[in-house]
């Protein structure tokens, strides 16, 4: 979204006009933010990112869930500058190391899921709105 500001400051008899351009992130880009994307984690915290997360769907414990272990303008540059588009989702050309979290206890509820983590090296396969990843598809292990 791109939003064209324009004011105009009058001084001592004369008229300014001060135009900009400010682009804004999706929300999307902030939730895959959130979701996937932190600078330090390691497999053994799962249970933890997932609690934090909420990490259910009326009612049920997510199955899987991974987190991009990067700084957030590298996983931005998938979309599409940095990626490889094929039918709308692109993947990485770089490789990242992620977090996998897998739930353990298969028919768990709400507030009982459990989850183990192990580290996976991957190219990132992602949808793209607006040049921002929004949808995590998969990891490709590399």
């Amino acid at each position: 979204v791109s939003v064209h500001l324009c004011v105009c400051v009058c001084v001592e008899n004369a008229m300014l006009l001060l135009s900009a351009t400010v682009h804004s992130q999706p929300t999307e880009w902030g939730t895959f933010q959130t979701m996937h994307v932190r600078k330090k984690m390691s497999a053994k915290d799962c249970n933890e990112m997932m609690k934090v997360f909420k990490q259910d769907d009326g009612g049920e414990c997510v199955q899987l869930n991974y987190i991009i272990i990067s700084k957030p303008e590298d996983v931005e540059n998938i979309c599409p500058k940095n990626g490889k588009d094929l039918a709308g989702i692109y993947t990485s050309k770089t490789v990242f190391k992620t977090i996998e979290c897998t739930l353990k206890n298969k028919f768990a509820k709400h507030s009982k899921c459990l989850y183990t983590g192990k580290s996976v090296r991957g190219k990132i396969e992602t949808v793209c709105a607006n040049n921002y990843p929004t949808n995590l598809k998969n990891v490709i292990p590399n």
